[in-house]
């Protein structure tokens, strides 16, 4: 049985990819905390999936950079920098403690986590990385990131730039098989395969309850009313493993 690298926040697309896949390969599911609020809710969100639902294995990545970036000051590197930090202190905050991201703060992340999938990818011998992503044109039911052709337009031209970075021997291929669906039509296959959707998280707060006001939580409030349901995480009590 082959490898295959999933992608994922937690959320309910990428439960459905992962659940997908996982008919006839082992998944790793391959979380990034990049300081994101949301990071705890989101690997608790995992586990669950992982222990429950027996949905793969999971790895958990540390990406701290990003919060690092927050400390440059603008576009002028040569005036106005923070001390730089002692030796064996990470960048950031005083102390070297890095603080949370704010939700919505980080734009153009997807070629970044791909990135590190690559990597993961190398490691497992694996030939695939799959991610939840759609395509559908913007509106109520789309997720908030969508954007018509964008996405399968990224996905063709990231392949294409892996063919040319990776040797043949080791080459591996990113595949959205939501690509065409819509946020219901993702649900719909997901009840299919089973997926519990009360353990996933869509929030950008930190939990362990979704607040069901941000985009993430209004997007699939309003995805699981157009097939007649109510979002059950906003019922579920929340996964007691972090």
């Amino acid at each position: 049985m082959a490898n295959v690298v999933a992608l994922s926040g937690g959320g309910i697309r990428a439960a459905v990819a992962a659940a997908q896949q996982q008919r006839e390969h082992l998944v790793i599911l391959a979380h990034v905390d990049y300081g994101q609020v949301s990071a705890a809710a989101e690997r608790r969100a995992l586990h669950s999936l992982v222990e429950r639902f027996s949905l793969g294995k999971l790895v958990v990545l540390q990406f701290p950079y990003l919060q690092q970036l927050r400390q440059l000051p603008g576009l002028s590197l040569s005036a106005g920098n923070p001390p730089a930090p002692a030796s064996g202190e990470p960048a950031g905050r005083p102390g070297g403690r890095l603080e949370p991201l704010p939700p919505g703060s980080v734009r153009g992340l997807l070629p970044t986590l791909l990135a590190i999938g690559v990597q993961v990818a190398q490691q497992v011998a694996a030939g695939t990385i799959t991610i939840g992503l759609t395509d559908t044109s913007p509106g109520p039911l789309s997720p908030p990131e969508a954007a018509p052709g964008q996405m399968r337009e990224f996905v063709h031209a990231y392949n294409a730039m892996l063919e040319t970075a990776l040797p043949s021997r080791s080459l591996v291929r990113v595949e959205a098989p939501l690509i065409d669906l819509s946020f219901p039509e993702v649900i719909r296959l997901g009840q299919r395969y089973r997926v519990p959707f009360e353990w996933t998280y869509s929030c950008a707060g930190k939990g362990p309850q979704p607040c069901g006001a941000c985009e993430g939580c209004q997007a699939r409030a309003r995805a699981f009313v157009a097939v007649g349901e109510v979002d059950p995480a906003l019922a579920a009590p929340p996964p007691a493993r972090v």
